[in-house]
């Protein structure tokens, strides 16, 4: 029985397709030519917007030294802006959604990232909330690029080094998030970004975008209880069988949905892409028979079996069950350690220049190709 009202992000666009790659050679990132683009891209719409007499650009954000200076995009949930510190003219980003609207959303995002404060990586650091004219406004760090431009930078894949490294970050995080009591459940490449390339918080993937949050673990401490015919929440490409039958999501969703965006960025696409119907419910019906009959072994195809062993792991986890994340960990690591031994000492991801990056994230105190790396003394820098 598939549930009739959904939450769900319409930006999953499953009939585009990426052009291929040329060659298989790394791209290097210049960040001076991303924000060119993206300045270009987004002046129109900021030229629209300062025209604009209800425009909030100029407006500060409650009694903080924060004003709103460029519009920036739209999302599910209100408009980002550029923001500036008058003090300081540090740059900011600024989330801001009218007063007046039909659901507020904002505010139970800004108390979803109070709950995150305490994650020393990959959360951005939130400023302030409070009103600017007649928009709430959310003051948070500016970071780079997503993850979803950075892979049409890269000719619509990324390389299985890069993959990896991706997982290893997005294991720590969603472990981070989850023990903190949230389950995210709108996991995309757009929602997930670079941080500034100019800082030393390049490398580390930020998540965003909290709106979809939910509380996994009550005022009891007792998990939520499992129910049926639920709305559809996130985006239906990286949905797990779960949310895709209207079943209550938790922690083993997140990383279901997970699995399905690795596989994305390793294929460049997901067999459920592109499939239509009639009517928006018949269409997520199709997509998750899709996912339903494709085995793991095909889903999987031409990539390392810890890719496959983690899908089966994650699939078989009972409503209420803590994931293992060391578990699911471990086999990600070793796969770095044997199949790219020579370049453990390097942050090289497909879009960067490859041996000047620096801080390093993974350590390796000493290293023998021979074992399997859980079984040497090694330190995660996360």
């Amino acid at each position: 029985m598939y549930p009739r009202g959904r939450k769900t992000g319409f930006d999953d666009c499953d009939t585009e397709e990426f052009p291929q790659p040329k060659s298989s050679q790394f791209r290097i990132f210049n960040p001076k030519d991303f924000q060119q683009q993206f300045n270009s891209k987004s002046e129109s719409g900021s030229n629209a917007y300062h025209n604009d007499p209800h425009s909030p650009i100029g407006l500060t954000v409650g009694k903080s030294k924060f004003t709103i200076s460029k519009y920036l995009s739209k999302g599910s949930f209100g408009c980002l802006y550029l923001g500036t510190h008058l003090g300081t003219n540090q740059e900011v980003a600024i989330k801001i959604e009218r007063i007046d609207c039909e659901k507020p959303q904002l505010h139970l995002e800004y108390g979803f990232y109070k709950k995150l404060l305490q994650i020393p990586k990959g959360v951005p650091k939130i400023y302030t909330f409070g009103p600017c004219g007649r928009w709430n406004a959310l003051v948070m760090e500016l970071l780079g690029p997503n993850l979803e431009k950075m892979l049409e930078l890269c000719g619509g894949r990324f390389s299985l080094r890069s993959i990896i490294q991706l997982v290893i970050q997005f294991l720590f995080l969603f472990r981070s998030i989850h023990e903190c009591g949230l389950l995210y459940r709108d996991t995309k490449p757009a929602n997930f970004l670079l941080g500034q390339p100019s800082t030393s918080k390049w490398w580390i993937i930020h998540v965003v975008d909290l709106g979809f949050c939910k509380e996994w673990r009550q005022e009891d401490g007792q998990h939520i209880p499992y129910q049926e015919n639920k709305p559809f929440t996130g985006t239906v490409r990286y949905m797990s069988i779960n949310n895709n039958l209207g079943h209550e999501q938790s922690r083993r969703d997140d990383l279901e949905a997970l699995a399905y965006m690795m596989i994305y960025f390793f294929k460049g696409r997901l067999p459920w892409q592109g499939i239509i119907a009639s009517t928006i419910t018949k269409r997520y019906m199709k997509i998750c028979q899709s996912k339903l009959e494709t085995p793991i072994e095909t889903l999987c195809s031409n990539m390392p079996n810890e890719f496959a062993m983690y899908l089966r792991k994650v699939r078989s986890l009972n409503f209420n069950e803590r994931p293992d994340y060391g578990s699911l960990l471990t086999p990600f690591v070793d796969l770095l350690a044997r199949e790219f031994v020579l370049d453990l000492n390097d942050k090289v991801y497909d879009w960067t220049q490859t041996h000047r990056i620096k801080p390093l994230y993974l350590r390796f105190p000493e290293c023998n190709p021979t074992k399997p790396i859980s079984n040497l003394k090694y330190h995660i820098d996360y």
